[in-house]
């Protein structure tokens, strides 16, 4: 197989996989005000207590929103990244 193609490959795959990275980032401080003002109408701070099995969930799911989409936006730009030094 020619591997002196995949080199200019590579340069488009890191420019796409960077593209893919900066696009996400923009979205996180969105999603991060979203999860505040969700947080907030479920009343996550209140005693553990007080809230339902159901409201419990939802903030937990909330928690954990963030760091999620975050390693899922740097795990597509890498996948984007090395795509092209798996062929």
């Amino acid at each position: 197989m020619n591997k002196k193609g995949n080199l200019g490959l590579f340069g488009l795959s890191l420019l796409v996989g960077v593209m893919f990275f900066m696009v996400g980032m923009i979205f996180v401080n969105p999603i991060n005000d979203t999860i505040t003002s969700t947080r907030t109408a479920l009343s996550c701070s209140a005693a553990p207590a007080t809230l339902s099995s159901g409201n419990m969930a939802l903030c937990l799911l909330f928690d954990i929103l963030s760091p999620y989409f975050i390693i899922a936006v740097i795990s597509v730009a890498m996948g984007v990244i090395t795509a092209r030094l798996m062929i």
